[in-house]
């Protein structure tokens, strides 16, 4: 509150304390002048009911007195009631700002605990593919076999198997071709994929607006052979829950080429927000 508020709030009792004053002063000289002393000859003690009388009006004066410091208190109590609400105001508004302020805090550590759990399963993400080790044999006979080994992002060589698919170009037996390989490889990429999914449900679970965002992240770390591995799992039998749903609301496959598909009329499987493409 301003210095100006707090000489409002001041009274002036001054003038009460004068006028309060004056009326005591002339009602003991009243009490004096008609008990201790003598009234003087011009004026018989019987008269002094008459003379008493000739005070109506000054009674009337005193009670017109009376109605306005009454008038003057309700006036007050007015002013004060009035400062009372100015000040609660005042404090509701500064309260209001508190509140503002540490809703905007919390927003802001709910973003900074999201963040720090979205990066660090993108870690524990990226941990998984770079520990993923695949051994395969290729060659004619036994003697001319030999073993290659493929770690980390090398999915090129992981998915060699999938390259040379049956004649029948169906989705059902590409879907049987990969499920046998999935079956074979289950111990190396079922991890990468669980992972992956939990990654992009614990975002699309949060209530943040700008999703897509983080997953975009995500997306940007997918390599062509990757999205065309997803592409097949999320449609085989392999598929965890609605992880079809979240490839195509979120756009997990536009960066993969058509020729990374078995069949490119496979594509039609899918939503075409799954390809980053607008219906």
């Amino acid at each position: 509150m301003t210095d100006k508020d707090d000489k409002d709030e001041n009274i002036n009792w001054k003038p009460i304390i004068i006028v309060g004053f004056l009326i005591a002063l002339l009602w003991i000289w009243t009490f004096v002048s008609f008990v201790f002393i003598d009234a003087p000859a011009w004026f018989p003690i019987k008269d002094r009911g008459s003379f008493g009388d000739m005070f109506g009006g000054l009674n009337a004066l005193f009670s017109g007195f009376a109605f306005t410091g009454i008038i003057f208190t309700i006036l007050m109590q007015r002013k004060e009631l009035a400062l009372q609400r100015k000040e609660l105001r005042y404090t509701h508004e500064i309260l209001e700002a508190q509140r503002q302020e540490m809703k905007a805090q919390n927003e802001t550590l709910k973003i900074q605990q999201f963040e720090n759990t979205f990066f660090s399963m993108l870690s524990s993400f990226n941990e998984v593919v770079n520990s993923i080790e695949v051994s395969d044999i290729e060659g004619g006979s036994e003697k001319g076999r030999k073993r290659i080994q493929s770690t980390g992002k090398d999915f090129y060589a992981m998915c060699k198997p999938l390259k040379n698919p049956p004649i029948n170009y169906g989705l059902t037996h590409c879907l049987d071709e990969y499920s046998n390989w999935f079956k074979l490889y289950e111990v190396e990429f079922g991890p990468y994929f669980r992972t992956m999914f939990k990654l992009i449900e614990f975002v699309h679970l949060s209530g943040f607006g700008n999703k897509k965002v983080y997953i975009d992240l995500l997306c940007a770390q997918l390599s062509s052979y990757e999205a065309g591995l997803l592409f097949y799992h999320c449609l085989s039998d392999n598929g965890l829950g609605n992880f079809k749903e979240l490839v195509e609301k979120y756009g997990l496959l536009k960066h993969m080429p058509n020729n990374f598909l078995l069949s490119v009329s496979h594509r039609e499987y899918y939503e075409l927000s799954a390809f980053g493409e607008v219906e």
